[in-house]
């Protein structure tokens, strides 16, 4: 570039792709790249004026929007980081990213000392010069009022609300600076100058301030535009063993086989542990978890010497598994020599054994629970991984990972048949080779089922981290939901008399209650006095929950629990309170309830086979 140099420090690379189960349509499909890079050179946190312009991408055949996120200034350069997204999941890399930045010629950090007095002035060597006009003190707030002048050859760096000094003060002996806000506006040119009015405000300073400090970046000349196009970025997630830590004059390719009865193993997991001879023996193994198919697995060691290497393989189903359990399987501890630039390792190999015949079994993606039934209708999988670069290490792995996120709906014919179901949540769900995959919500809990949302509204999301990467589909999900004996669910509106007694009867429903307006608050307080017996709440979602209304019908409040908490709560009460509203007088109030009644039993379910969208790696 001539002014510096411009290097990519570290990229992120996230791919996305959903799922809907019932049409098997894929909603999304795409990945988002944030690149991060330094500029660096003499004076440049100074000079840089940052981009012009937009900035461009290719990755693919793809032109991916690009934003800028965020620029940074530091001692020794600028930090930009760069947003991508809509990148094509395919690509192995950024083809293309290019951009104009926009720099001065000369720049310093002008930091001015002025006594805090009217007409006190402070000069800087660049030709800026600000002076003291008005000190205003009003009870205890001073406001102070400056001019700034300086030649039309100079610009001012402004920041996003478009002033272009910061503020502190001195306070103390030991001349520590408070920072403070400060406002500045740019007047017109006139005689060959440039002036800008800045007021600076102190809010309640702890003792009297001595001095006031201004800080602005000064440029000088007129600005260049400088194109930059950067070639050939490597995607993290596509990026090799070798590409990832940097380890490409020395890393030995050892790709990896797996087959039964002499033919490729298929889908599942190899675990590969590797040992090195060091000072006359064998150091620990260091084990690793890659993911099969029917092509060699990419594999690499660190680089030339004597090798130890223990395989064991994982089939991704189920039944080829127990078929081969307890088999003998050839080149499954090995003792190499590697040599530059690759070894050819003996597949880990076993025969003889009877496959299972047929087809594996069909995804089961819903599930009957009496009248109701449990259904799995979207799946979301989120790959990420990140690397960093410097010229003398190359890429070194930063980070990766793996989330999958299932939705669930719970089905039921009414409104009165859902008030009376809720989730045991979360359910556990089982990777390809029946391990367990872990939720963040560890502790399970019973999650009551929305008998007025929508059924996108009501639907629940399974949160499913650590996703090991060679996994193709969640092989089973299974939990449990609740069934009361009996269901309602009414949503009411009352009208709202004079404070007292309230009686409100619907069908098999009848509560009673009373309504009080203490100061500042309109407290209603219920309970199911037939079906006896009876649990009840209010439903309290965002779109549904108790609200004072007013003649129209329109919302005056919100309901919340009141602070009232007896010792022994009472299953069948009802509490809200609304504080009392300013603008309008409450006419009605909207309760929306759910009740159910007799024992709760729980009842199972199990879903399996649900895929994994995004496509293998490249």
């Amino acid at each position: 570039m001539g002014v510096g140099t411009l290097t990519v420090t570290r990229i992120h690379h996230q791919q996305m792709a959903e799922l809907d189960l019932a049409s098997g349509r894929l909603v999304e499909c795409a990945a988002r790249v944030q690149v991060e890079m330094a500029l660096t050179g003499p004076g440049l946190p100074v000079i840089f004026d940052g981009l012009v312009g937009d900035l461009t991408a290719r990755a693919g055949e793809a032109s991916p929007p690009v934003r800028l996120e965020e620029i940074v200034g530091h001692p020794s350069g600028v930090r930009l980081v760069i947003e991508l997204s809509e990148v094509p999941v395919g690509p192995r890399t950024i083809a293309e990213l290019a951009g104009r930045m926009r720099l001065f010629g000369q720049g310093e950090v002008a930091r001015l000392r002025l006594p805090l007095r009217v007409g006190a002035v402070g000069r800087h060597r660049s030709g800026l010069n600000v002076t003291v006009r008005q000190i205003h003190r009003v009870g205890a707030t001073t406001t102070v009022v400056a001019s700034a002048e300086y030649p039309d050859v100079l610009t001012l760096r402004t920041d996003e609300r478009g002033n272009a000094f910061s503020a502190a003060v001195i306070q103390d002996e030991a001349q520590r600076a408070t920072a403070l806000r400060s406002d500045d506006d740019e007047e017109p040119s006139r005689a060959g100058k440039r002036r800008r009015t800045i007021t600076v405000r102190l809010g309640h300073p702890e003792a009297p301030p001595e001095e006031l400090v201004l800080t602005a970046e000064v440029r000088r000349g007129p600005a260049r535009v400088l194109p930059f196009v950067l070639h050939d970025l490597p995607l993290p997630l596509a990026m090799s063993e070798i590409e990832l830590t940097g380890r490409e004059r020395r890393a030995i390719a050892a790709p990896l086989r797996v087959e039964v009865n002499g033919r490729p193993a298929g889908e599942g997991t190899l675990a590969v542990g590797v040992a090195v001879w060091r000072n006359g023996g064998w150091g620990p193994i260091r084990w690793t978890e890659l993911r099969t198919g029917h092509s060699p697995t990419r594999f690499t060691l660190p680089g030339e010497g004597r090798y130890r290497i223990q395989r064991r393989w994982t089939p991704a189903d189920p039944r080829l598994a127990a078929a081969l359990a307890g088999a003998p399987w050839r080149n499954d501890d090995l003792e190499i020599e590697a040599r530059a630039p690759s070894v050819t390792l003996p597949p880990l190999a076993v025969e003889g054994i009877a496959l299972p015949t047929g087809q594996r079994p069909q995804p089961v993606l819903t599930c009957s629970i009496g009248s109701a039934e449990v259904v799995a209708t979207r799946v979301r999988e989120i790959r990420y991984a990140g690397a960093t670069f410097s010229p003398r290490r190359g890429w070194r792995y930063v980070r990766g990972g793996r989330l999958a996120q299932v939705t669930l709906s719970l089905r039921a014919d009414s409104a009165d048949d859902r008030a009376a179901l809720a989730w045991l949540w979360p359910p556990v769900a089982l990777a390809s080779d029946g391990n367990r995959l872990e939720s963040p919500e560890a502790m399970q809990w019973l999650r009551p089922v929305s008998p007025f949302a929508s059924e996108e509204d009501a639907a629940v999301t399974l949160h499913l981290s650590d996703v090991p990467a060679w996994c193709r589909s969640i092989e089973a999900i299974a939990g449990s939901v609740v069934v009361a004996e009996r269901g309602w669910a009414a949503d009411l509106t009352l009208p709202l008399e004079a404070p007292g007694p309230l009686r409100i009867e619907t069908g098999d429903l009848l509560l009673v209650g009373e309504w009080t307006a203490p100061q500042g608050v309109v407290l209603l307080r219920l309970r199911v006095e037939r079906p006896a017996g009876a649990s009840a709440r209010f439903e309290n979602l965002i779109t549904v929950r108790p609200e004072l209304l007013d003649v129209q019908k329109r919302r005056l409040a919100i309901g919340y629990p009141p602070d009232e908490a007896p010792n022994m709560p009472d299953p069948a009460a009802l509490r809200v309170a609304f504080r009392t509203p300013r603008g309008g007088r409450p006419a009605f109030v909207r309760l929306p309830i759910v009740v159910t009644l007799g024992n709760s039993r729980a009842v199972g379910y199990r879903l399996t086979g649900i895929p994994l969208p995004l496509p293998d790696s490249p």
